[in-house]
């Protein structure tokens, strides 16, 4: 259950689990402003996440990414914020993640990576046994966070938004 007072909702989980959409269709229907870190990165830095990522490498992302989650939940009410796959790694941005409304969007490795087979993902370029490893580390810090998980199956994306809508009005 979340907090009586509105804090901002932070949407977590793997990459295609759904989280800019889903976060796109709960701030319109709470009225609230979205976030989206991957977008936001995009912005501060200039140029894609693959550039950040072959350029500077993946603790520049890293770094980069914990300073915009930090911006966007600082004193943020009513703001949704749709949060990059691996943005848990970081212990510093789980302790972050405590302090929103956090909502682990969860779905089977095998239709996340059925989604994400597409250029513009730099952590989805290797086989099915990477993605699963990876996303098997993962998994254990987004339950850590979480404060309500939601399987995402084959549902659309508002339905899966009012469910979570649902559970901040108590």
């Amino acid at each position: 259950m979340p907090a009586q007072s509105p804090r901002p909702v932070a949407l977590v989980g793997y990459m295609g689990s759904g989280k800019s959409t889903v976060g796109r269709m709960l701030a319109r229907g709470l009225g609230w402003t979205l976030v989206d870190l991957d977008r936001d990165i995009r912005r501060r830095e200039g140029r894609s996440i693959p550039e950040i990522f072959s350029e500077s490498g993946e603790a520049r992302f890293r770094e980069v990414e914990h300073e915009a989650l930090a911006a966007a939940l600082d004193g943020a009410e009513r703001r949704v914020v749709a949060c990059g796959g691996g943005v848990v790694l970081e212990p510093r941005n789980r302790e972050l993640l405590r302090r929103a409304d956090t909502v682990f969007l969860h779905e089977d490795i095998e239709a996340l990576y059925e989604r994400t087979r597409r250029p513009g993902r730099p952590l989805a370029a290797g086989g099915f046994a990477d993605f699963e490893r990876r996303y098997e580390e993962r998994l254990p810090l987004y339950r850590e966070v979480a404060g309500l998980r939601i399987h995402v199956g084959n549902r659309p994306a508002r339905k899966v938004a009012k469910e979570i809508e649902r559970w901040l009005k108590g």
